[in-house]
């Protein structure tokens, strides 16, 4: 019997496509697939290959292997001994590193490096001083992490296409701008340069090209937060219920892409060509740009709302969870990262003796580069995955859903007591707007949530 995603997701609704969104996506994607392998199949030929097609395969695949067991094994200690709170003392030690940097690197205005440095130091350790509930509940949640990665192996194979699949259409989009001329190499006395001819057709096909691979990245990622969901409403989510589900949304993934790929573009536009005061509006913009749609991909698939409604939901749970927010983008994404730089040092060490054994280089960077492509598509899940929890929390305190969750323990009270306060304070009557009518499902307060991280639901 299929497992039943419409009863944790409200989604009964067919595939909607718009026949205008889904003509140019078909046109992009088609261009890039078929003509796109036709000019990189070009590109490669003028390119000298040091190596045969075997060792090409094969040391890709060691390097792949090797560091697919180095990161299974630390996952599994640390799910099995409990020590997931190393990510955040790793992410402390990492944070004050960078402004240490900053105070004794001798830069090209050492002055203004000092005052960065001293003021990211303060800001770092007051940030760890005031947050020490939402880094209680960041131990919950890294461990939630690592428990739904442990038990769904599949989950991280989205990413593994997307990582695949984007460096595809970076190689095939290469080939069709020097197949149509649209940049060029011009040699030089000192090496190269880069000529750009005909910029309004380039700038189309950087919109094209910024389109297909966002849709690419909101899917697959989808695919992810969906299947994040499921496990936390208590469920046991196979790959093909989070397809399933993104499926359900692929008219809003469109639409959002789009919105995406303007912005992206306009924004590249902008820093490339204009002035220091362009260049630095832009930097805010991008940054005003990631903090509203922090949570947009999460709210697109889980709620099924279109681009402008879950903008602004996005916004508002992220406004509402400001602490939990800056504890996961500063001291647990650091941590993830300084983590799995370390875990990246015997194959730095292997990939050097490689080329000592073997005297070509070429050998070395392919076993560094797959042993680096595999850590960066566990360390890129992880993310996505806390950051999913994070919404499906925030959205549980947000509306005081009365579902089946596995909220982590130690959160439970905090989500009862929230709900408590918030039943005469409107929540009701917008719930009963969410659902269109009825009697609130806010639970009372002191609701209890043990048999829910005490069992688990299976397929039948």
């Amino acid at each position: 019997m299929a497992f039943d995603v419409d009863r944790f997701t409200g989604a009964g609704k067919p595939v909607e496509f718009d026949p205008i969104l889904f003509g140019v996506l078909a046109l992009c994607l088609g261009g890039f697939v078929f003509y796109g392998a036709y000019s990189a199949i070009g590109l490669a030929a003028t390119l000298e290959l040091p190596l045969s097609p075997v060792l090409m395969a094969v040391v890709p695949l060691i390097g792949a292997i090797f560091a697919s067991m180095i990161t299974y094994g630390f996952l599994h200690t640390v799910h099995n001994y409990g020590t997931e709170g190393v990510f955040l003392y790793a992410g402390l030690f990492s944070s004050l590193m960078y402004s240490g940097l900053l105070i004794i690197y001798p830069g090209l205005n050492f002055g203004v490096g000092l005052i960065w440095g001293i003021l990211l130091f303060i800001f770092f350790i007051a940030l760890w001083v005031i947050t020490g509930h939402a880094r209680e509940r960041a131990k919950r949640f890294i461990k939630s992490v690592i428990d739904v990665m442990m038990e769904e192996n599949s989950l991280i194979l989205p990413t593994f296409i997307f990582f695949i699949a984007s460096a595809y259409l970076c190689f095939s989009y290469a080939g069709i701008l020097f197949d149509f001329g649209l940049i060029r190499f011009v040699p030089e006395d000192m090496g190269h340069s880069i000529e750009v001819n005909n910029l309004p057709f380039l700038l189309i096909s950087i919109f094209f090209f910024v389109y297909v691979q966002q849709v690419l990245f909101l899917f697959l990622m989808g695919i992810v937060a969906a299947m994040t969901y499921i496990w936390y409403r208590g469920a046991d989510p196979k790959l093909n219920d989070g397809i399933r589900l993104v499926m359900r949304r692929i008219d809003p993934i469109t639409e959002f892409s789009l919105y995406c790929a303007f912005f992206h573009t306009l924004a590249a536009t902008l820093f490339v060509f204009g002035k220091m005061g362009v260049k630095i509006a832009t930097v805010m913009m991008q940054i005003l740009w990631g903090v509203v749609n922090y949570f947009t991909l999460q709210t697109v698939v889980i709620t099924g709302r279109r681009p402008p409604q879950a903008i602004k939901l996005s916004t508002r749970l992220l406004v509402n969870n400001i602490p939990d927010v800056l504890v996961k983008e500063i001291f647990v994404d650091s941590g993830i990262r300084l983590i799995f730089e370390i875990l990246s040092m015997p194959v730095y060490a292997i990939g050097i003796a490689l080329f000592f054994i073997s005297g070509d280089a070429m050998i070395s960077v392919l076993f560094i580069y797959s042993a680096g492509l595999i850590f960066g598509v566990f360390s890129y899940t992880m993310n996505h995955v806390y950051r999913t929890f994070l919404f499906a929390w925030a959205l549980e305190k947000e509306f005081g859903k009365d579902t089946s969750s596995r909220i982590p323990p130690g959160i439970q009270q905090i989500i009862g007591q929230i709900q408590y306060e918030n039943q005469d304070n409107g929540l009701d009557r917008l719930i009963r707007k969410e659902k269109g009518g009825g009697e609130s499902r806010t639970p009372s307060h002191g609701t209890d949530w043990s048999y829910i991280t005490k069992t688990r639901m299976r397929r039948p």
